[in-house]
């Protein structure tokens, strides 16, 4: 993951995004378990045309990100402070430091975190992770040498689709058939946490997931608030993007490789914190059926 770290003797580079306080309660509902800080950037003229004139470098005396950072929620955006991209003036020239708001995880917690689930917080990035980044700098015109930087940095391949891992399903000996769940009978588990399981489908599976491990962790919180009583394709698709995918805006628009390629991210997910799976049932209806709603102010 990334993360912002102290350090007086370093700089970065990433996008200031301009945000409304309305879309800042967004961030602040899907980033739930990150801490939220305050940070100065300096904008500087972008180094390709196409740009809006939004990236930055970190100070010297600040902390440093290498990906993307959020704009203080304020209507003011921050990019009103750079130089315009459609001046004369040389790519990189600094314009005044500007006021932003990041989401990091701040290093007592992440020292709790890196405790309780090491497998999962010191990992490498994903190469979706990577791509996107890169994606991002690149069409904000930020420093070409730092973009180069962070494509070269050591990532986990994307699985082909044949090495996508499945919920556990059980034997026929054991149920069969499996019980069918309407969204409505879906919907009763919506926000509940039971004996440490909640209930989730993925497509057309619905999903037990036992927390039991860690009932605390910040994960559980995201695990209640957006998959509980949902089908959660659509939202973890959504909310993480993986640009090889088809376009995904609605519910309706849902495919099975999406609903695929969401089993497996939250497969490896539940995995590294340990946390149990099983299929105890199939949902009723077609593809998108019982998504959660996105996150709204």
């Amino acid at each position: 993951m990334a993360n912002l770290v102290p350090d007086v003797t370093a700089a970065c580079h990433g996008v200031l995004h301009h945000v409304t306080a309305d879309m800042f309660k967004v961030l602040c509902k899907i980033e739930a378990t990150y801490d939220i800080v305050t940070v100065t950037a300096t904008p500087y003229t972008p180094y390709s045309s196409s740009s809006s004139g939004n990236g930055f470098v970190g100070s010297s005396s600040d902390n440093c990100v290498d990906a993307a950072i959020a704009g203080a929620p304020t209507e003011v955006a921050a990019a009103e402070t750079a130089p315009s991209s459609s001046a004369a003036a040389v790519p990189g020239t600094h314009g005044s430091p500007v006021t932003a708001t990041a989401f990091i995880v701040q290093p007592e917690h992440l020292a709790k975190l890196e405790q309780e689930h090491g497998q999962y917080h010191t990992s490498l990035p994903g190469e979706r992770y990577i791509r996107i980044i890169t994606a991002g700098l690149k069409h904000h015109g930020v420093d070409p040498a730092w973009t180069q930087h962070i494509a070269q940095q050591p990532c986990v391949p994307t699985k082909a689709p044949q090495q996508y891992e499945k919920f556990p399903e059980p034997q026929a000996q054991d149920i069969d058939p499996l019980p069918e769940f309407t969204a409505e009978q879906l919907a009763q588990h919506q926000g509940k946490v039971t004996d440490n399981k909640l209930v989730t489908a993925c497509g057309h599976k619905v999903v037990e997931i036992d927390v039991s491990a860690q009932p605390n962790a910040p994960h559980v919180v995201y695990l209640k608030e957006f998959m509980a009583g949902h089908e959660l394709s659509f939202g973890v698709c959504r909310n993480l993007y993986e640009p090889l995918l088809p376009p995904l805006e609605e519910p309706s628009d849902l495919q099975q490789q999406h609903v695929d390629w969401a089993e497996d991210f939250v497969m490896d997910w539940m995995r590294k914190t340990q946390f149990k799976t099983r299929v105890i049932g199939r949902l009723l209806g077609p593809l998108g059926t019982a998504s959660a709603p996105l996150p709204q102010p």
